[in-house]
């Protein structure tokens, strides 16, 4: 055990004298961003729909009920509950997601620095995060965003853990978080089965899928073992299969923005329609979908089961018309404006000046897809590679989450013709994501460069030739002797002559050449504490 803890000790000062600056950096990074978070007024806000939240959590702490309901997935009630547990107020529940906020920060450090093997890289990506006011300003609000953040980037750092090591167990750690997100927001869903698609992928190309197939179905049960929880739960309690009813509502809020009321096919469903379009041509109405089921209230029993066929028959019969419309979200997506939702009544200078700088960080979106499509044909080039595969994972990651938050979140209009969505709101938990992939591709890219030129600029030695034939220029390597394959450009019997009886004449000969009794370094193509990956 004192050797253990003596181990520990040593490796910790190791650490500190190897990150300890850089570490300093992101922690003032940190303290800066949460001082302008924190300062703000009111600290927390609620919103439509932190009451679906609050409620579970008091059910817990007041034994009334269990924590999984249809209205909103348990996870981030969960948090709330213990929250509400140990001390009992909303500005309890804003520190506990600053304390969140700034672990995550710790963990984009040390993700970054894992894929670069770069300290100042690595610091440059968190304290950008850190500094991020829009992004920090999701701990003030009793919402989801920060949880599901901090979640899906544990779950990528256990990820490039278990690449890195090829130890099954830190995959199967790797599910805890990532299944976890699920429960938290459900538009997470695939998250589990993306991250073993990617190891059985991998296993494929280094042919070791037979050894790991076992492991890998481990993993995907654990995944969604949450989910089935939440699931069984909901059937058994309220008699809904399934984790939220909060889906369906958006899939009939896209039906509403794309103006396809009237596609449905089925009578029943027609019905829906027609009530659908006198709501929308109904002066004053906002067009959104809570207000047409609280208008037609039937249409809210079951768990809104009518109003879920419905959706589910137009776009089933029209996925080109919906594809195509959702497409054009996808761009609003991409450059979604962000905003402070939690209404702060009066901004310092300083304040002012970090949105500005957090308003520019993610205009990084409009890069996104083609650094994303990058890492992809990395990953299927070179499956073997640990930058390659976390990298291709993680640009797969943010634009499946532009494509879902395309595809099922829908845009309000008002009375008065204005627009609002909430794009930006839902492409929040993978803004990490988005700006690490966008600054670490780039600079890896340098890197490789670099190495290549400074390999093509090596010292090299000639050597000699045996019956006129002509020999490689190899360069220098670190060693005293140089073992030459000589290819001759004569005919071979000019080489055959002088092998040895019992030596194929189609062999290469391979003579040693001294060249020096001292050791010669090859250039450094990368420092000594960054070695190639």
């Amino acid at each position: 055990m004192q050797q253990r803890v003596s181990q520990g000790l040593v490796y910790l000062k190791h650490l500190i004298r190897r990150h300890g600056i850089a570490l300093l950096i992101v922690g003032i990074a940190c303290a800066i961003g949460q001082a302008a978070t924190l300062s703000q007024h009111p600290l927390y806000h609620l919103t439509a729909d932190s009451n679906g939240y609050i409620h579970p959590a008091l059910r817990v702490i007041h034994n009334s009920g269990p924590i999984y309901a249809p209205d909103d997935p348990p996870g981030y009630p969960a948090l709330l509950a213990l929250v509400f547990f140990l001390h009992g107020n909303f500005n309890a529940a804003v520190f506990a997601q600053a304390l969140i906020m700034i672990v995550a920060m710790f963990e984009i450090y040390i993700l970054t620095y894992r894929l670069t093997q770069h300290r100042w890289l690595a610091t440059v990506v968190a304290s950008a995060m850190a500094l991020n006011i829009f992004l920090l300003d999701w701990e003030r609000e009793i919402m989801t965003e920060g949880l599901a953040f901090f979640l899906v980037l544990t779950a990528f750092v256990l990820f490039e853990q278990a690449i890195r090591t090829g130890k099954m167990g830190w995959f199967i750690l790797t599910m805890l978080p990532a299944g976890a997100v699920v429960i938290v927001r459900p538009f997470f869903i695939y998250v589990p089965v993306l991250l073993v698609a990617i190891m059985v992928y991998r296993a494929f190309r280094q042919q070791k899928l037979r050894a790991v197939w076992r492991p890998l179905l481990l993993a995907l049960i654990l995944g969604y073992s949450f989910t089935a929880w939440v699931i069984i739960g909901n059937t058994i309690s309220y008699g809904f299969t399934g984790i939220t009813y909060v889906g369906t509502i958006n899939l009939l809020g896209k039906v509403i923005e794309y103006r396809m009321q009237n596609e449905a096919t089925d009578p029943t469903d027609q019905a829906v329609g027609a009530n659908l379009n006198t709501y929308m041509h109904t002066p004053g109405k906002v067009l959104e979908p809570w207000g047409f089921t609280l208008t037609y209230l039937p249409y809210t029993h079951n768990y809104y089961a009518q109003v879920a066929h419905f959706s589910d028959d137009v776009i089933l019969h029209h996925p080109f018309t919906y594809t195509a419309k959702s497409l054009q979200d996808l761009v609003l997506v991409l450059g979604a404006t962000p905003r402070d939702y939690g209404h702060t009544i009066h901004l310092t200078k300083i304040q002012v000046k970090l949105q500005q700088f957090s308003a520019d960080e993610l205009l990084g979106y409009w890069v996104l897809p083609l650094a994303a499509l990058v890492a992809l044909g990395w990953l299927i080039y070179d499956a073997r590679n640990t930058r390659a595969v976390v990298l291709g994972t993680i640009g797969l990651l943010a634009m499946i989450n532009i494509f879902i938050a395309a595809a099922f979140t829908y845009r309000t209009t008002s009375p008065n013709g204005s627009v609002s969505d909430e794009f930006y709101r839902m492409r929040v938990p993978c803004d990490w994501a988005m700006v690490l992939l966008v600054i670490v591709l780039p600079a890896l890219a340098i890197q490789m460069l670099r190495a290549r030129v400074l390999q093509g600029k090596a010292p090299t030695v000639v050597a000699s030739t045996i019956d006129g034939a002509e020999t490689q220029i190899l360069p220098i390597q670190a060693s005293t002797v140089a073992t030459i394959d000589l290819q001759p450009t004569l005919k071979r019997p000019a080489i055959t002559a002088t092998a040895k009886e019992g030596q194929d004449a189609d062999e290469t000969l391979k003579l040693p050449v001294p060249i020096s009794s001292h050791k010669v370094q090859p250039p450094q193509v990368f420092p000594p504490d960054r070695p190639p990956n």
